[in-house]
């Protein structure tokens, strides 16, 4: 049996607009991290993959090898298999809600995102 505590989201973004895409991460996505035993693919990581292209609905850690296509809106508990979230791939978001900033190269791959303090 598993116990799971809801409790308030972080909010990443600077404005409520904003437009994301539906992407599924498996426990075995770079963009996991481990934190109190659970795998989660935390709110403001900067993922690619080609999602966006393939409408694989995969998405993995962006890095110099994998292109940036957004930013995942919440965090996401891959703990237990495959979860669905959303990231955004257009919109205003907060880059101090996010773990880590974004290099001078995903911010070129993400033009109709913009990084705000």
């Amino acid at each position: 049996m598993r116990k799971t505590e809801y409790g308030n989201t972080k909010e990443i973004l600077k404005y409520s607009e904003f437009t994301g895409v539906p992407v599924t991460f498996d426990t075995a996505s770079t963009a996991a991290v481990t934190e109190d035993g659970k795998k989660i693919v935390k709110a403001g990581t900067i993922v690619g993959g080609g999602f966006l292209e393939t409408r694989s609905n995969k998405g993995v850690l962006a890095n110099d090898t994998v292109g940036a296509e957004g930013v995942v809106l919440y965090d996401i508990d891959v703990t237990d298999g495959p979860r669905g979230g959303s990231v955004v791939v257009e919109g205003y978001i907060n880059l101090a809600k996010i773990p880590t900033a974004p290099t001078a190269a995903q911010k070129e791959a993400l033009p109709r995102i913009t990084f705000m303090n």
